[in-house]
């Protein structure tokens, strides 16, 4: 949450680095549930919903053990937005 002024507004990291989770997408395709993926990585059901919304991030190593369970690159997990693009320029 970011105080602007006299309100708060919600901001998700997504938001902040440009970023769209694909992990729900990528889940699904391979027919995994998030209590499923959740317990491969010994994680709550919870956690994996939040990464799915892009209210939090997995940190690098669970980045690289979702990339490994889902058969799939770590930058398949993440697409740039074009925010992201205009704060890489």
């Amino acid at each position: 949450t970011w105080h602007i002024g006299n309100t708060y507004t919600i901001i998700s990291v997504r938001e902040i680095l440009g970023v769209k989770v694909m992990l729900r997408d990528i889940r699904i395709t391979r027919n995994i549930t998030q209590s499923e993926l959740a317990e491969k990585l010994n994680v709550t059901q919870s956690v994996i919903s939040e990464w799915e919304s892009g209210k939090y991030m997995p940190n690098t190593k669970r980045a690289l053990e979702l990339a490994e369970i889902l058969d799939c690159t770590v930058e398949e997990l993440f697409e740039k937005t074009d925010k992201e693009a205009e704060w890489a320029t």
